[in-house]
């Protein structure tokens, strides 16, 4: 049944978590299926068979050594299992992927034609002023959110981010920042092929909104660590839930007024 959803819709949706974020992977489970209208794909990295049991999602098991919880030299976590899971979802439905922190919720319904033609989506980072230097030790993007089209070459770029995750002490997101530093200059929303691959920046404070004020998704950084954000996260989670439309129609709003009136 989900299978025949993720294909209506045109991409599955993935999240990974171990043990520690099981509580966030079941409410993003409901926010999900409550804006998409489906259940997304939780990559298992380490859940208890009790909570393997109150999953609704399809699992795909990426069970290891721990290691992607370590932390880099700079401070910030490796994270190195996201390429292969995203892999793993192409290969298992042949379909693109998009891959969210646990840490996000969904505010609005996304479709195919926000990623275009590109092979790969991205999005920069938001970054108050004070710490743009953080560009040079964890990267310019946030790789919470990441989707990969179902082409030849967003899996070869998927192979190569793979094969440094394995290779080396950085993080995914500084990697992920190495690998297309060539198109940190060019315009958010614009597709620009390089190399036989197309990519194309989204808009930060609409795809991965780390303000919590109008993005379609929402991310509460940080909030399986350290919590910092928790009573927002669970703010938003339960208006989600209990009013997507209504909710999702303010923020809608609130993206609308954001944008410069035309002359």
């Amino acid at each position: 049944m989900e299978r025949n959803r993720f294909e209506a819709q045109g991409f599955v949706v993935l999240i990974c978590c171990d043990s520690n974020f099981f509580e966030l992977a079941q409410v993003f489970e409901r926010n999900l299926l409550s804006v998409q209208g489906y259940h997304p794909v939780i990559g298992d990295l380490g859940l208890t068979e009790t909570q393997r049991a109150a999953i609704s999602s399809e699992l795909i098991d990426l069970r290891s050594d721990g290691s992607f919880r370590e932390f880099s030299e700079a401070g910030y976590i490796l994270a190195t299992h996201k390429p292969a899971a995203i892999r793993e979802v192409i290969r298992r439905f042949g379909l693109p992927c998009l891959a969210l922190d646990a840490d996000m919720l969904l505010t609005a319904r996304l479709q195919p034609d926000e990623f275009g033609s590109a092979d790969i989506a991205v999005t920069p980072r938001m970054r108050r002023r004070e710490k743009r230097f953080e560009d040079h030790r964890n990267g310019y993007l946030n790789s919470g959110f990441f989707y990969a089209a179902a082409t030849p070459e967003a899996d070869a770029f998927l192979v190569e981010w793979q094969r440094r995750c394995e290779a080396g002490d950085k993080s995914d997101q500084l990697i992920l920042s190495e690998m297309t530093q060539d198109w940190k200059g060019d315009p958010l929303g614009a597709c620009i092929s390089r190399g036989g691959l197309s990519l194309v920046k989204l808009p930060p404070w609409i795809y991965n909104d780390t303000r919590h004020y109008r993005g379609k998704v929402v991310h509460f950084k940080a909030l399986g660590r350290r919590g910092k954000n928790r009573l927002k996260w669970e703010r938003i989670a339960r208006r989600m839930q209990r009013a997507p439309r209504l909710y999702g129609a303010l923020l809608a709003l609130l993206r609308r007024l954001a944008q410069p009136f035309p002359r």
